[in-house]
């Protein structure tokens, strides 16, 4: 059986977790960056200890996912102990980690990327194009099934009103910002209106947040939730809404297009993961009253939607 070790870090992305297979997942070759100190494995920049780790482990091949700068140690290891690395990756490849493959101290088995733009940025930087291709993530969805109008209630409060579910994770501040504006305009325009926004939020993520909410005058306009699992958040909203000029976000649009769910987008976004997708909205521009727009539409169509 081939001894494989996945390289990731759930605070950036925790749903690569869900690509691993519930053996992987255990195993103490499961190197999470954000994951507590093990005795299994070194400290993340001790490049000795990881040399003598991959000597001992004796793997096959090293599989990196959206690898972040402090994983240089790893994959300078890995190369010295001529382990292949496979990176996948849904966001460009980190400045330190390619200017490090530029100068051969390591080298990539193969880059998978989300979308041909990302493989364009990797031969750009000098990764051999031999070992570049494109592949779009296979998402899968929910384990089970998923009482939408409880998760409503539980996030909101409430048992009506618009709830939106805003795809950029509280680390995005600039696309999230965009979201919290376009909910604010429609929960001025009269709706009642729940932006939810998922993920790992630090202390100045939750400022931010609140400084939004006292700019826009819409105290009650967003529900943060750091525990619920994205997957699960999905169904539970009336749409997921995309901000911003481009998707940084990629694997949490793949779960909602996976899940049929409503997305509403700027025109021109994420054209490679969004074509032939046909339950997008699409707004006019970035602008966040054109999304309130197309957000606004939905509601209305909802609205007049017969119940049940």
């Amino acid at each position: 059986m081939t001894r494989c070790a996945h390289l990731l870090d759930s605070s950036r992305e925790p749903l690569w977790r869900d690509h691993l297979a519930p053996a992987a997942d255990r195993s103490p070759c499961l190197l999470d960056l954000a994951g507590p100190p093990r005795r299994l494995y070194p400290r993340p920049h001790d490049l000795p200890g990881w040399r003598r780790w991959f000597r001992q482990q004796e793997l096959e091949r090293v599989h990196a996912y959206d690898p972040p700068a402090r994983a240089w140690a790893i994959l300078l290891a890995a190369a010295r102990r001529r382990v292949p690395v496979r990176v996948y990756l849904t966001n460009p490849l980190d400045p330190w980690l390619a200017r490090l493959a530029r100068r051969s101290l390591w080298r990539a088995e193969l880059c998978v990327c989300a979308t041909a733009k990302l493989a364009d940025h990797l031969r750009q930087v000098g990764v051999d194009p031999g070992r570049v291709t494109v592949r779009t993530p296979v998402v899968a969805p929910p384990l089970g099934p998923i009482d939408r109008w409880a998760c409503r209630r539980r996030l909101t409060g409430r048992e009506h009103g618009a709830v939106f579910l805003a795809l950029d994770p509280p680390d995005h501040p600039a696309e999230l910002e965009i979201a919290v504006w376009a909910a604010a305009i429609l929960q001025h325009a009269g709706p009642e209106v729940t932006l939810i926004v998922s993920g790992r939020c630090t202390p100045a993520a939750r400022r931010r947040l609140a400084q939004w909410r006292r700019s826009y005058d819409a105290p009650h306009l967003t529900r943060l939730d750091s525990e619920t699992p994205w997957d699960a958040l999905v169904p539970a909203a009336d749409a997921v809404v995309a901000a911003g000029p481009s998707c940084r976000a990629v694997l949490r649009l793949l779960h909602a297009r996976s899940a049929r769910q409503v997305i509403v987008a700027p025109a021109g976004f994420a054209p490679e993961l969004l074509e032939g997708y046909e339950r997008v909205r699409w707004a006019g521009s970035p602008r966040p009253r054109h999304l309130a727009a197309a957000m606004l539409q939905l509601v209305e169509e909802n609205r007049a939607r017969p119940a049940g």
